[in-house]
């Protein structure tokens, strides 16, 4: 699996994902969407692949991804 790099590693997203997993290659433990639990992440990956089926641009589904991480992140440390 390929995916092309980001500028943004921090956010522990890619762009440009080769499978349905966009995030399967990157660094594990850095970023948000790597700290969620995996209920979250799968949300996460369905809205990419449902964003991708719809014909929204890549950025905005890498943004939408990235905000949506961290919300859910804040959130599961809330409890």
């Amino acid at each position: 699996m390929k995916l092309e790099k980001t500028n943004n590693t921090d956010a522990g997203l890619a762009q440009e994902p080769a499978t349905q997993n966009a995030y399967a290659e990157t660094s594990a433990g850095r970023g948000s969407y790597w700290q969620l639990n995996p209920v979250f992440r799968e949300l996460i990956d369905i809205y990419r692949d449902s964003g991708k089926k719809r014909g929204l641009k890549e950025s905005t589904i890498y943004k939408t991804s990235f905000s949506a991480s961290s919300f859910l992140l804040a959130m599961q440390n809330r409890g």
